[in-house]
């Protein structure tokens, strides 16, 4: 099973992420940011795309990883990650679904107001970046049905109990 969390930058997914991981046992967290890592270290930066989601590459790389963690891992598979473009979103989910792959999809739900102070508390070019999505990814979000929306601005037990009912654990 895959236990994808999405949600702005600043929403809480690598904690709740690691809280996850620490009560579902065997489980591993996956992290898609390693792909686009990969790809701001080894292409010229001529050739680099502003969001490294905008490679058909990456898409198609994690959909693989996350097949191959389907198929040869015996545990729940955790995924930080932020997915606020509509076509990419379908993209990967219709991908993993086609091949029968269990995925259950929570958005961490946090008001602007707590956003932008979370993102205050980080470095300078993680909030720029954060701040300069957070409206298209709140607007997106906004389109996601009510039942993927988990309050992550709550006690981190309570929101985590809430996914773990939800995925039936």
């Amino acid at each position: 099973m895959i236990i994808w969390l999405n949600g702005a930058y600043g929403s809480g997914k690598t904690t709740i992420a690691e809280l996850l991981n620490k009560a579902i046992v065997p489980s591993w967290i996956y992290d898609p940011e390693a792909i686009g890592d990969f790809f701001g270290a080894n292409l010229p930066q001529e050739i680099q795309a502003d969001d490294f989601q905008n490679y058909s590459e990456w898409r198609s790389w994690n959909i693989q990883m996350l097949q191959k963690l389907d198929t040869e891992y015996a545990g729940d598979v955790i995924v930080p990650m932020t997915l606020h473009t509509k076509v990419y979103f379908e993209e990967i989910f219709t991908a993993l679904e086609s091949r029968e792959i269990e995925v259950h999809r929570f958005l961490l739900d946090v008001s602007e107001k707590e956003l932008k102070q979370r993102l205050n508390l980080r470095n300078t070019t993680s909030r720029d970046w954060g701040i300069a999505h957070l409206e298209a990814e709140l607007s997106f979000f906004d389109t996601l049905p009510t039942q993927e929306k988990i309050n992550n601005e709550r006690k981190k037990e309570i929101v985590i109990q809430e996914i773990l009912e939800k995925i039936g654990i």
